[in-house]
């Protein structure tokens, strides 16, 4: 199990439901060797990487179908990622990494005035995500992480745009 202290997915300012994300994330993406599903946090992408799978993310009639504005991926300093529903990913150096560009794709997606920062509504999004760029058994870990530790996840996969 990743430490508190050392996992990129944790942030100041999550509140409770926010840690138990942070962790399930941790546990399904820290824990096993690079080349792994379990070892997707290992890897950082290049910015000009970060840039491409932004815009392979906005391209997809997958995610134009959906609530969201379009991901502008950011260079940010300190210690956190944030994702706002403008449309702004600001992703410091150690942030640069799928797992975590859909989790603040998911908060781009995802109102948290309606829904909550990591609620239900949230955590379907973020699966739905992983399940569609990285890999239905990449979600299947992480939903048996976040389940273990008694998070409700909405089923979001027939949501579409209004308007």
């Amino acid at each position: 199990m990743a430490e508190i202290a050392t996992s990129p997915f944790l942030g100041q300012h999550a509140g409770p439901k926010g840690h138990l994300v942070y962790q399930a994330e941790a546990d399904a993406f820290e824990s096993g060797p690079p080349g792994t599903v379990r070892g997707l946090a290992h890897g950082r992408l290049l910015w000009a990487d970060v840039v491409h799978y932004a815009g392979m993310i906005n391209e997809s009639r997958w995610y134009r179908d959906r609530p969201g504005a379009p991901i502008r991926p950011v260079r940010a300093k300190g210690s956190q990622a944030w994702g706002l529903v403008d449309g702004t990913v600001a992703l410091p150096p150690f942030a640069r990494k799928p797992t975590v560009i859909l989790h603040e794709v998911a908060h781009v997606m995802v109102d948290p005035g309606i829904y909550g920062a990591h609620g239900a509504e949230f955590l379907g999004t973020y699966l739905a995500l992983v399940t569609r760029y990285i890999g239905r058994r990449a979600a299947t870990v992480l939903q048996c992480e976040l389940e273990r530790r008694g998070a409700k996840i909405c089923d979001v996969l027939v949501r579409r745009r209004v308007g």
